[in-house]
């Protein structure tokens, strides 16, 4: 649709250096560098993320995570079509790692928009953060994953 909107000269460069300046506020976790290491050499690895393209990929770049996993979902690119908690987009996740759902895990830290659509397909998940609600997997910090994977995963998780 045209809403006749005028885009300023010089626009592109506009968008670019504002998704820099967003890339250059991201860092990751303490720790993280070595537990996607680790993870992305016993698992298939996937990262669905609702937003724009371009800020997004700058986002992942500037933390250094893309090579971790075999696949990266965003929900602003126009072949994925999806947001989170959709459960399309983690549906596409599972299909393109040829990964069932009864051995898959889907990581959040927001309830409902990461792990709702994930549940819905019968996916395992894991909620980051402090949760009252006994029927919500929950772990405090991304660091006790590695600990919480040793035990018999399958055995905690409805």
């Amino acid at each position: 649709h045209n809403l006749n909107v005028t885009l300023p000269a010089g626009y592109p460069e506009l968008i670019k250096n504002f998704c820099q300046t967003y890339a250059n506020h991201i860092s990751p976790l303490e720790g993280v560098h070595e537990l996607l290491n680790s993870l992305s050499s016993r698992y298939k690895l996937a990262l669905i993320t609702n937003g724009p393209m371009d800020l997004q990929n700058a986002a992942i770049d500037a933390s250094g995570i893309r090579t971790y996993f075999d696949t990266i979902l965003i929900s602003g690119d126009p072949l994925v079509k999806f947001r989170k908690p959709n459960s399309e987009i983690f549906q596409m996740a599972l299909k393109i790692t040829d990964t069932n759902h009864q051995d898959s895990l889907m990581i959040g830290d927001k309830i409902d928009v990461d792990l709702e659509g994930a549940k819905k397909l019968g996916i395992h998940t894991l909620f980051v953060g402090k949760s009252d609600d006994a029927s919500v997997n929950s772990i405090e910090a991304i660091h006790h994953l590695t600990a919480l994977l040793e035990r018999d995963f399958s055995s905690t998780h409805d």
